[in-house]
């Protein structure tokens, strides 16, 4: 997921090498403008994200994603 979401101009904060089941996602410089925007779209899909804070969102997988 990190990957493509890479190549779509998304900026992921956590370290691509050392990470498990959950990235971050720099709202700002991805040209979204805030993580509230980019949790409120997400939401119109039922698509839970975590607010890290003003400007970064979390995306977390399980065993199923």
């Amino acid at each position: 997921m990190a990957d493509e979401l890479t190549k779509l101009g998304v900026k992921i904060v956590t370290d691509k090498d050392a990470f498990f089941d959950t990235i971050a996602i720099d709202c700002i410089a991805s040209g979204f403008s805030s993580a509230d925007w980019l949790l409120a779209e997400f939401a119109k899909f039922d698509i839970n994200l975590r607010k890290i804070n003003d400007n970064q969102v979390g995306i977390s997988f399980n065993e199923t994603t």
